[in-house]
């Protein structure tokens, strides 16, 4: 039996390169020398990561100029509601951060300068890319296995998260093609549904049913997104209607002040000091 949740790559700081925690330090204690040094940061990006990298930015560097650039005519466009890319605008801008909508950025030809659709050039000292991830499965198309993939590099799975054609193999998270935003309700939803279908696949007894269960993407799920350590929006589907769009109290409680660090770690069976 064979699970493959390889996850997906980000761009700097989400992701780091090295292998130790020691690497992981010294590389995310760079990062903040620099943006402690930078004049000019500007996050291209204007999704959950980006609004909240931003947001977190300004609060630490009051002093400097901060620009978020997104290639979409609205900021939090995936929730499919208006009202929460309103609030995040509201709160960027009156925080004196700069956004561009419908700017579509790419590096210029001179170091430190980046270039938008219109072929306005930007210049900035520091960049942050949250614009999306790539799937870990190189090394599955290395193995001889890209006929498990689709075009975007992600493992094709069928409804109980078996890798198509596969009775032993199952992938779950970012890795595989299921179509939602890949958020931490959807990981800890796959998680349990593949958990059970691998127990009913060896037939093992107890409280678990032997029938595989389907899983159902999760098309409108909660979204936390802090404005730093004490402020932010929380959207919460509502069945059949527009989603509830909540503010700092709801924020700092669920995510803002702790960044969920407590919750992961009961996940993770994690209690060591």
């Amino acid at each position: 039996m064979v699970v493959i949740a390889t996850g997906a790559d980000y761009p700097e700081p989400a992701r780091f390169t090295g292998t130790t925690t020691e690497e992981a330090a010294k590389s995310f204690a760079e990062h903040q020398r620099d943006v402690a040094t930078a004049e000019h940061v500007l996050v291209v990006g204007g999704g959950p990561g980006g609004v909240e990298l931003s947001a977190e930015i300004r609060l630490a560097r009051p002093d400097a100029r901060v620009t978020l650039a997104h290639s979409g005519p609205a900021l939090l466009d995936s929730t499919g509601s208006t009202r929460p890319g309103r609030k995040a605008l509201a709160w960027l801008e009156s925080h004196d951060v700069e956004v561009r909508l419908d700017a579509f950025m790419s590096p210029g030809n001179d170091f430190g300068t980046y270039r938008d659709a219109r072929g306005a050039v930007l210049e900035a000292d520091l960049s942050f890319w949250a614009t999306g991830t790539t799937p870990n499965t190189l090394w599955l198309r290395l193995a001889g296995h890209g006929d498990w993939l689709n075009r975007d590099g992600h493992v094709k799975v069928d409804r109980t998260l078996r890798v198509e054609g596969k009775l032993d193999v199952f992938a779950v998270g970012d890795v595989n093609d299921v179509s939602e935003l890949k958020i931490t309700p959807a990981a800890l939803a796959q998680a349990d549904i593949a958990a059970h279908n691998i127990r009913a696949y060896l037939q093992s007894s107890g409280k678990h049913r032997k029938e595989p269960r389907f899983y159902r993407p999760v098309q409108r799920t909660p979204l936390i997104v802090p404005f730093g350590p004490a402020d932010g929006l929380t959207v919460l589907p509502v069945p059949g209607g527009e989603s509830a769009v909540l503010g700092s109290h709801t924020t700092t409680l669920a995510k803002a002040k702790t960044l969920m660090t407590p919750y992961m770690r009961r996940q993770l069976g994690y209690t060591a000091a």
